[in-house]
């Protein structure tokens, strides 16, 4: 039987999708105003800032597994 996933995504995955878009878009605002950090927390967070990149990563792989899909349709 055939994935659907190499045909059609699915409507939850579209959603998935859409989430970490928003997020990464969110977390990369969030790294790049500094005084965004600042409020949230007095001190500077390496590893905060560090896992602001694994969303953008996410979201990254998801995207270059989208085209190939809809390059396969």
């Amino acid at each position: 039987m055939k994935n659907n996933w190499q045909t059609h995504p699915t409507t939850k995955q579209y959603l998935i999708f859409l989430f970490f878009i928003i997020t990464s878009t969110v977390n990369s605002l969030a790294f790049m105003t500094d005084s965004f950090t600042e409020t949230l927390f007095n001190y500077d967070l390496i590893e905060f800032k560090l896992l602001l990149f694994v969303p953008i990563i996410w979201t990254f792989m998801m995207t270059k597994n989208y085209i190939k899909t809809f390059k396969q349709v």
